[in-house]
C-alpha cells in the first residue's frame, strides 16, 4: 500500500486526466416532447422553456423538474407571451430571461423575464437583430448574447449587451470575428469560449476572448475533433461539455470536454443515443440533457437522460497539456474470463500498457511503445507474466505515453 501511495503522488505531480466508464440513465420524461427548448436551473429545479413539438407545433409553455420526485409539472409557471424554440435562456439577478428564438416563419428579437418569486412574465426591450441559435452568457459582470442567425445565411456580427437599469440592450465594441449559429460555449475565468457551430455549413473550430488595450479580441485555440453544431453545452468549474449535435454524417453520441483552464480537450462518455437540439443543465453536480430531435427523420422526444461526470482533470505546474488527448476504456467491468482496452493513440505518441495489482506492483506488460497513431483493441486474460491466472479483486491498468497517462480501475471475478 505504501508503494501505492507513492505512485499516486507521482501521478498527482504530472499533467493527465482520469477517464472511467460512466453511463448516460433515463429520469423522469418531459409531459410534452420537445427541441430546441432553453433550460435553467434556479432554487434547486430545473426550469425548460418552449421548443417544437409534435406536428411542428411551438410551445410557450414551461416545465419544472422535482429531482425529489423525478416528475415534471406544466402548471407551475405560467405560458410566456411568444411561442419560440431554438432560443436561449439564463438566471441573472434572480430572474430568468428569455432571449431570442424562433417560430415555424420567423426569428425572433423577443425578450422575456420571468420572476420566479413573483410567478409573473414581463416583457423586455427586444434584440436589436432577431437571432436564434444564439448563446446568452454572464460575460464580464454583464448579461451577453452572442452570435446566432436570422436567417439561413445571415450569421450575425454584433454582440449585445444588456443594460437592467435601462432596460435596453447597446451592442458591443466586441463583435463576432468568425460568425456562428448553434455553436456550443462556456464562460470561464472573465473569458468566452466558443466550439463549432454553423456558419454556411459545420465548423470544428474554438476561439476564446482574450483582454487586450481596446477591451477584448479572438484567439484560435484548435479544433474539435470534427465539424458538429446544435448540441447542447453544460460547464462544471473549467470543464466544458459538448454534448451531441449534428455532424457530417449525422447526428452524433459523441462528448467532448475542453478544459478552459489548461486550454485541453479530452473524449467523454458517448451519450445513450445520438440527436441533437437537446437543453441542458447541471444540477447537484449531474448532467440533464432534455428532449431534443433523434433519427433522421428528427423525430422530437421527450426523454431526459442523467449523468454523474467521472472525469477529472488534474494538472500540475509547468506542464503543457497536450493537443489530443489520450483514450483509453476497460470493458466488461467487473469481468470473469478477459477484459477489452480500447485505446486511441494521438499523433506523435508511442503507448505502454502495464497490469498493476493494489500495491502498485506490476504484475503483467500488454504493450510496449511502438504502436503507431491510431485506435487498438488490447486484451488482458487475467493471467500474469509467470502465465498464472491472478486471484480474484481489485486491478488497474496503467495506458501511458511520453506526454500523458491514464489509470483504469477494474475488477476481476473468478
Amino acid at each position: 500500500m505504501e508503494r501505492l501511495l507513492k505512485i499516486i503522488i507521482i501521478f498527482t505531480m504530472m499533467s493527465f486526466t482520469i477517464l472511467s466508464a460512466g453511463e448516460w440513465k433515463n429520469t423522469g420524461a418531459l409531459n410534452t416532447p420537445r427541441a430546441g427548448a432553453a433550460a435553467v436551473v434556479w432554487h434547486g429545479k430545473i426550469f425548460v422553456f418552449g421548443g417544437k413539438s409534435l406536428n411542428n407545433n411551438i410551445l410557450s409553455s414551461v416545465e419544472v423538474y422535482d429531482t425529489l420526485t423525478q416528475t415534471w409539472d406544466s402548471t407551475i409557471v405560467k405560458p410566456f407571451k411568444k411561442k419560440r424554440y431554438n432560443t436561449s435562456a439564463i438566471v441573472w439577478e434572480n430572474k430568468i430571461y428569455l432571449t431570442g428564438g424562433r417560430t415555424n416563419n420567423d426569428v425572433l428579437g423577443s425578450v422575456e423575464i420571468y420572476d420566479p418569486v413573483q410567478n409573473k412574465w414581463e416583457e423586455a426591450q427586444d434584440l436589436h437583430e432577431e437571432r436564434e441559435g444564439h448563446s446568452v452568457n454572464i460575460f464580464n459582470d454583464q448579461l451577453y448574447v452572442f452570435g446566432g442567425q436570422e436567417s439561413s445565411f445571415n450569421y450575425i456580427d454584433d454582440i449585445e449587451k444588456f443594460d437592467p437599469q435601462k432596460d435596453e440592450w447597446t451592442d458591443s465594441k466586441l463583435e463576432m470575428e468568425n460568425q456562428r449559429s448553434a455553436h456550443f460555449a462556456g464562460v470561464y475565468n472573465n473569458q468566452y469560449f466558443m466550439f463549432g457551430g454553423y456558419y454556411l455549413g459545420l465548423t470544428n473550430t474554438i476561439y476564446k476572448t482574450v483582454a487586450d488595450s481596446d477591451g477584448y479580441t479572438w484567439a484560435p485555440l484548435g479544433t474539435l475533433s470534427e465539424p458538429r453544431a446544435y448540441g447542447a453545452t453544460v460547464q462544471i468549474d473549467s470543464l466544458i461539455y459538448i454534448l451531441g449535435g449534428e455532424t457530417p454524417s449525422g447526428k452524433t453520441k459523441r462528448v467532448e470536454i475542453y478544459d478552459a483552464q489548461n486550454d485541453s480537450l479530452y473524449f467523454g462518455d458517448d451519450l445513450a443515443t445520438a440527436h441533437s437540439g437537446m437543453a441542458s443543465v447541471v444540477l447537484n453536480n449531474k448532467i440533464y440533457l432534455i428532449g431534443g430531435f433523434e433519427g433522421s427523420t428528427n423525430d422530437i422526444i421527450n426523454d431526459v437522460m442523467v449523468y454523474t461526470p467521472t472525469v477529472t482533470a488534474i494538472t500540475g505546474e509547468n506542464i503543457k497539456q497536450p493537443s489530443q488527448i489520450l483514450l483509453a476504456k476497460a470493458y466488461p467491468n467487473p469481468f470473469n474470463g478477459r477484459v477489452k482496452i480500447d485505446v486511441k493513440i494521438p499523433l506523435g505518441e508511442q503507448v505502454q500498457i502495464n497490469i498493476l495489482n493494489v500495491l502498485g506492483q506490476n504484475i503483467r506488460m500488454l504493450a510496449t511503445p511502438g504502436y503507431l497513431s491510431g485506435k487498438y483493441s488490447f486484451h488482458w486474460d487475467a493471467k500474469d507474466r509467470t502465465g498464472r491466472y491472478v486471484s480474484s479483486g481489485l486491478y488497474l491498468i496503467s495506458v501511458k505515453t511520453k506526454t500523458q497517462l491514464q489509470i483504469l480501475k477494474i475488477t476481476y471475478v473468478k
